[in-house]
């Protein structure tokens, strides 16, 4: 592993349209210590398939947009920049212990849950896409918006959990076996939303005072 590091600012300033590509280089921000395997053009990195950052600590700054499949995020911390699939191609494996504070936009793409995912802050799954739960628990701690489209894949562990009330404004599709944990909350879906369950998969809605239809 070759290790770049600086105390004050960024490890490497990249001249305008150029990149820097990282095979398993350790990058040691102000607070953030990342493993990377990916471009970097400017303060953005690219997973164009088959690339992965591992956030050893703290709070990751940068936008991160993914293309191409066998991308992953591992580690432990929070992903503070935006991350955005670039299309119905696009693969992102989540495989940390953290959450994400900004958008995560999915543009068709598929998202795959390997550990469990907090959304805080300004954090939010922007459809339409394709969410694989897994085994995983993804919680919302925040409401809901968005009128995207998503489609959730699960098992008999798969998991959306609510913190507060929330309200939909788009279509939720179940495919598998997904329960959503209201934990006491409410769950009301506007004129435009509707929860959708496929031939074959099964919605459990758990501890949730509903407003609103499901079809």
């Amino acid at each position: 592993i070759m290790e770049v590091a600086s105390a004050t600012v960024m490890p490497a300033e990249i001249a305008l349209g150029k990149s820097i590509y990282h095979r398993n280089s350790l990058l040691i921000f102000p607070s953030v210590e990342v493993e990377a395997t990916c471009q970097q053009i400017n303060s953005s990195h690219f997973l164009s398939g088959n690339d992965s950052l591992f956030l050893a600590k703290g709070e990751f700054p940068s936008a991160i947009t993914v293309s191409g499949v066998n991308n992953t995020l591992r580690g432990n911390g929070s992903i503070a920049g935006s991350i955005t699939l670039s299309d119905s191609a696009s693969e992102l494996t989540w495989d940390m212990r953290g959450a994400i504070t900004n958008g995560l936009t999915l543009n068709n793409g598929t998202l795959t849950l390997a550990h469990d995912m907090d959304l805080i802050g300004a954090g939010i799954i922007n459809g339409p896409g394709i969410v694989d739960l897994g085994s995983s628990h993804l919680w919302y701690k925040k409401m809901i918006s968005g009128a995207a489209s998503l489609h959730w894949q699960g098992s008999m562990n798969s998991h959306i959990d609510l913190c507060c009330n929330t309200s939909l404004a788009s279509t939720w599709t179940v495919q598998g076996m997904v329960t959503i944990n209201g934990q006491g909350n409410e769950l009301a879906l506007s004129s435009d939303a509707a929860l959708v369950v496929n031939a074959g998969s099964q919605l459990v809605l758990k501890d949730i005072i509903e407003i609103g239809r499901a079809h």
